[in-house]
């Protein structure tokens, strides 16, 4: 069996589609989790290591990522330099990079400042589940009905959308005040922001890639979540101590602001079209790199 790949056009389209794929399944496995450790924590354990079993199973069998290699020359990164020191040359590579940092630390306020936020107005922790829940309905909501609207856009348009966008419901938990309503609204705002970046930066970042250093790319542009995890704690206490919540969320505001405008002038230096034209599905394609 020869390895089944989705064709380059087609490529930003199925990168959407993991996503939401990969938050229906954070979905449910909050609310199986939940019931489960309520009634027996180990089990929860057994039905964990059951799923990985099952995923690793499917691979084998579908043998998903095995097959010849292509026969085609790849394209090396640098005449003058390979691995690692041809990426940290690659200026459009690291601009991006930075860009998504920005982002992310405004973004992980939704795991960090957000529950600080909402326990400073008297709510319950409970009301923090509630915006993970409308979090969760928005992605899998909005995902597919924005598809046909991001395919049709160039993807940084797309990423620098997204990112003003987070901003803006980052901004708008500033008139929240005490109202669950309001975290609610802001959230449905933010996720859209979300759901508009994350649909579409993996796709600037395989087409950055040399064909031979795409997963060398796509690694190093991953640590910014990793990295964005320390870095964000530090912006959201050093806010709080000194303004409060509504200098965390002006400070979240101006992080995505300044995302969305690198992102647009970053546009001016690489050339990506929109990635997948009218006629073209996710019909897997032997062979195809």
């Amino acid at each position: 069996m020869g390895t089944y790949m989705v064709p380059e056009a087609a490529r930003g389209r199925a990168y959407a589609r993991l996503y939401w794929a990969s938050n229906i399944g954070a979905g449910v496995a909050g609310s199986v989790g939940t019931a489960i450790s309520d009634r027996h924590m180990t089990a929860l354990f057994y039905v964990a290591a059951s799923s990985n079993l099952a995923f690793a199973v499917t691979v084998l069998i579908r043998r998903i990522g095995t097959g010849p290699r292509p026969t085609a020359p790849r394209k090396r990164l640098d005449s003058s330099a390979t691995g690692y020191q041809a990426l940290l040359r690659d200026g459009r590579f690291l601009v991006l990079t930075g860009l998504t940092l920005l982002y992310l630390c405004s973004y992980q306020q939704v795991l960090f400042g957000l529950p600080v936020a909402m326990d400073h107005d008297g709510l319950k922790p409970s009301a923090y589940g509630i915006i993970s829940l409308i979090n969760a309905i928005g992605v899998v909501a909005f995902q597919p009905l924005l598809q046909p609207w991001i395919d049709r856009r160039t993807p940084l348009v797309v990423c620098a959308t997204g990112a003003i966008t987070l901003g803006l419901g980052m901004g708008g938990n500033l008139g929240a005040g005490q109202s669950l309503i309001g975290y609610g609204f802001a959230a449905a705002i933010w996720t859209l922001g979300e759901v508009l970046f994350f649909s579409s930066i993996m796709t600037v970042v395989e087409r950055l890639a040399p064909a031979d250093a795409r997963g060398r790319y796509t690694g190093i542009w991953a640590t910014t979540m990793g990295i964005s995890a320390l870095i964000a704690p530090l912006i959201s206490s050093a806010a709080l101590d000194a303004g409060g919540p509504e200098l965390m969320w002006a400070t979240s505001l101006a992080l995505g602001t300044l995302a969305a405008v690198g992102l647009s002038a970053l546009k001016r230096r690489i050339d990506i079209t929109p990635t997948v034209p009218d006629a073209v599905d996710l019909n897997l394609a032997p062979g195809r790199t």
